[in-house]
Formats: C-alpha cells, sequence, structure tokens
C-alpha cells in the first residue's frame, strides 16, 4: 500500500521527509469491516435521497407539462382533417 502512495504523491523512499512524517508512516493501520460498511451505507443512502429528490421534481415537472398540453389541446382548433383523424373524442 506505501508502494501506490509514494507513486500518487511522487516521493519516494530516498527522499527527506523529516522526522514527523517518518513516524507517521510507521503508524498505519488497517480500519474496521464496520466502519468501510458505515460510510459505504452513509454514501449510499445520500446518494438514494438524491435520486429520489431528482426523479421527484423530474416527475412533478413532466406531470405538469402534460397537464399544460392537455389543456391547450382543448383550446386548439386544428383544421378539420385533423379532427376528424383524432380518437381521443
Amino acid at each position: 500500500m506505501d508502494d501506490s502512495n509514494n507513486r500518487d504523491t511522487g516521493l519516494g523512499e530516498n527522499e527527506d521527509l523529516g522526522e514527523p512524517i517518518r513516524e507517521l508512516r510507521d503508524l498505519s493501520t488497517e480500519v474496521s469491516q464496520g466502519f468501510l460498511g458505515r460510510v459505504l451505507s452513509g454514501l449510499q443512502r445520500r446518494s438514494l435521497v438524491g435520486h429520489l429528490a431528482t426523479m421527484a421534481w423530474t416527475a412533478s415537472a413532466l406531470a405538469f407539462f402534460e397537464f399544460l398540453t392537455m389543456i391547450f389541446s382543448v383550446f386548439d382548433p386544428g383544421t378539420p382533417g385533423e379532427k376528424e383523424g383524432r380518437t381521443d373524442g
């Protein structure tokens, strides 16, 4: 895991990082699976709420535009040929 961190930051083993940084490098510990599960579930929960909010706004806007289309189609005179071909009323 240290090698991937060194590649990402551009730091090598031979570079002088100072005493505090060398001590912190040796303190790396693995996190528990429970912690990772809680973090992932929190992220998924926030993502779900965002998707539901987007869907609610989109669906209500589409329903509103469909309602307006129906209202304007009632008052649309159209041509006589178009009215004969209609099957909606």
